[in-house]
């Protein structure tokens, strides 16, 4: 299981700036629903041209990382050119969530970058195959069972948790209703409900 908050052996792109000075990691996902399964769309970029240039190389990878408590799923699905991921109902229920990363693909002997904090410059290191080199923002969301899916309709709602949002924010303008929770608030506050009842029941 990928942790952003343990250290590694090597230097690590997380969301706060640590181990790099200026890299960051765009790992944005959207999920959407559809008659039969889950959609995953991923949105990857990073700004390090010694990364990007592994990448092109088949060194490293884009992936995510998907896990279901409820159903003990877990699986890493490379990401190639922001190809979307199909994900079976059948193998996720509650609670699901989503973390973008990249990892490598082969040994990399003499890992080093030039975008590394001072304490690591001139350092090099041997990476293997399954090392993750970046950890982004962990999202999560809601799934049902696809008897559910039926029963419910088109219109679930999708819970994520952000490591940069300050309060809780709703977004009704979409097929899913999206609500944004701060990573420390754990439960959602009761006066949503009557809006999502609403708006489930019509």
């Amino acid at each position: 299981m990928l942790n952003p908050n343990i250290s590694y052996p090597y230097p690590v792109i997380r969301v706060s700036e640590e181990d790099y000075q200026s890299t960051m990691f765009k790992g944005n996902l959207k999920v959407e629903l559809q008659p039969d399964s889950y959609i995953v769309r991923p949105d990857f970029e990073i700004n390090n041209a010694g990364i990007t240039t592994l990448i092109e190389e088949g060194k490293l990878t884009y992936a995510v990382e998907i896990q279901s408590p409820a159903t003990w799923f877990r699986k890493l699905f490379p990401v190639k050119e922001n190809t979307p991921i199909r994900l079976e109902p059948d193998f996720v229920h509650e609670r699901v969530e989503l973390t973008p990363c990249i990892i490598a693909t082969t040994q990399i002997p003499g890992f080093t970058n030039d975008d590394f904090e001072e304490e690591y410059k001139g350092m090099t290191f041997n990476l293997n195959a399954g090392d993750v080199i970046a950890i982004g923002e962990i999202r999560t969301f809601d799934a049902l069972y696809q008897d559910d899916m039926i029963k419910n309709g088109t219109s679930p709602v999708t819970i994520v948790r952000s490591e940069n949002a300050k309060e809780i924010s709703c977004d009704f303008s979409g097929s899913l209703i999206e609500i944004t929770l701060p990573a420390d608030q754990r439960l959602m506050p009761s006066y949503l409900f009557p809006q999502l009842l609403k708006l489930l029941g019509s």
